[in-house]
């Protein structure tokens, strides 16, 4: 194993692994959709450190060919991963342009998967090189020239990242969301990276390729971004649940109050001298046995005393014999 392909391992096991957390975490919040697509994107880098590592360690023509078509496919499906993100990201899932470039990025590379050599990645058009970089240990490339569809596909990179910038921009102009500003800067400082691999791929100028390092400047900032608006939302969420406790308790407090007091007489208790009727809240004359039976847990139960009992026989008896 070449000795730059240990550091490209180090990082795909770093993306994995940030892309596995933020799959639980989509998995516990399935409607986040922030979540599954930066898993996604995050996955994606790790398969392209993975082929990038392999590219440094090839040891001949064919070996490096089938790594770095491998690359050129990973950077495909990584473009489509990222314009997904940066759409839910910057809340731009209707935008047009994103969604015409996830489409054209996915028939680049299902064009790619199966069309022949001559239009992806031809021995016939081998380069091989040698980068020796002050500082670094010497490699050589074992890879051949991209043909129309890799072509394709770097050409809608170029284009495609001033427009990912320009969307994360605008949303940040907008919003005015402070956390747009590291992934703002961790998206130019990948796709610096990105134009440096093709520029080196296109042998513009002999370098190591550098976009599987650049794009840690995306996980970090991505995730430092992710992570604070889940703690916002925790937050927020942890006092929307104080607030509803605090007003459960006073509310209860309330109607136990209010039932005690309905409950129980206080005060002066308006009442007829005569009838005996009660004057109730709404000036409304009832019988004392409504009345009790509405503001107590008294229950009547109707009948006669004695003395009442002697007064009605006697009533009864005196009306009997004025009839007779």
């Amino acid at each position: 194993m070449h000795p730059l392909s240990i550091p490209c391992i180090a990082l795909a096991a770093f993306n994995a692994a940030v892309g596995a957390y933020y799959l639980y975490l989509w998995r516990r919040r399935p409607a986040s959709g922030e979540y599954i697509s930066f898993a996604l994107l995050c996955c994606c880098v790790a398969l392209y450190d993975s082929f990038t590592a392999g590219l440094y360690s090839a040891e001949s023509l064919a070996e490096g060919i089938f790594w770095q078509r491998l690359q050129l496919d990973g950077m495909l499906a990584l473009s489509v991963a990222l314009c997904w993100f940066a759409g839910i990201f910057t809340d731009r899932q209707g935008d047009r342009v994103l969604r015409a470039a996830i489409v054209w990025c996915t028939v680049l590379l299902l064009a790619a998967l199966v069309a022949g050599p001559e239009l992806t990645l031809s021995p016939a058009n081998p380069i091989v090189v040698q980068v020796d970089v002050p500082g670094l240990p010497t490699i050589t490339y074992y890879e051949a020239a991209m043909g129309p569809i890799y072509q394709l596909g770097s050409l809608t990179a170029i284009l495609l990242f001033p427009y990912l910038l320009w969307c994360v921009y605008d949303s940040w102009r907008r919003s005015g969301d402070r956390l747009l500003l590291p992934a703002l800067a961790g998206l130019a400082v990948y796709f610096a990276g990105v134009v440096s691999d093709l520029l080196v791929s296109l042998r513009v100028y002999e370098f190591v390729y550098v976009s599987e390092y650049a794009f840690l400047g995306i996980t970090v900032a991505m995730t430092y971004a992710l992570l604070e608006r889940y703690v916002a939302v925790q937050a927020a969420y942890e006092r929307l649940n104080a607030g509803l406790e605090r007003q459960v308790r006073d509310r209860t407090a309330e109607i136990a109050a209010t039932l005690a007091r309905v409950k129980k007489l206080e005060g002066i208790v308006p009442i007829c001298m005569s009838c005996k009727r009660i004057r109730d809240d709404k000036a409304s004359w009832q019988l004392l046995e409504t009345y009790l039976s509405e503001h107590t847990d008294a229950m009547f139960s109707h009948g006669v005393c004695p003395e009442c009992k002697e007064k009605f026989i006697r009533e009864f008896e005196k009306k009997r014999q004025t009839k007779t």
